[in-house]
């Protein structure tokens, strides 16, 4: 698995279009991506830009790679990127929240705030994140929110309905002559 970072002489990997490669094959239409089971894929094109999935609200990440890909199709040929979103757990009783707040040098702030609980049968988890950074070329800025949220109703022991939303917008300067 390789993450590759199209940026050049930003100071922070994550301020250009990302994308990945399993298995050798260098382009990112052969490697499907999905969040909460849901493929985020460019329908036209196939391919993906990872740069602006922001990981606050990630609870884990899966890769699926080698034969066992071809159970998702033909989007999948080198392999599956599975992203999962936090969820309550079962013995969440209470709303949880949560807040982060980082600093750093090339005027880097990052900050995320977020709640996550259950009640009987109903599940929510939401968060909203934001990164910022000047880097330390000019003009190579970025500027990334996230919101993303789970809404969940266990319908029987074994089968669950939810609804998944998620948004993310991202502005990134372009180096070049100043």
């Amino acid at each position: 698995l390789y993450l590759r970072n199209n940026a050049q002489g930003a100071h922070f990997p994550s301020s250009g279009q990302a994308s990945i490669a399993i298995r050798g094959v260098p382009r990112t239409t052969r490697t499907l991506v999905m969040v909460d089971g849901q493929p985020i894929n460019n329908a036209l094109s196939g391919g993906i830009d990872l740069s602006a999935i922001l990981l606050d609200n990630v609870r884990r990440i899966e890769v699926v790679r080698g034969p066992q890909s071809a159970l998702y199709g033909s989007d999948a040929i080198s392999g599956v990127v599975q992203i999962f979103s936090k969820r309550a757990d079962e013995e969440t009783k209470r709303p949880r929240g949560e807040v982060t707040l980082e600093g750093g040098s090339y005027s880097h702030f990052s900050g995320s705030a977020g709640l996550h609980g259950r009640h009987g049968r109903f599940d929510y988890s939401g968060l909203f994140s934001h990164w910022e950074t000047d880097n330390s070329v000019p003009n190579s800025g970025l500027n990334s929110s996230s919101l993303s949220s789970t809404f969940g109703l266990e319908l029987t022991p074994g089968s669950s309905l939810s609804m998944l939303g998620r948004r993310e917008r991202i502005h990134a300067g372009v180096p070049g002559p100043t």
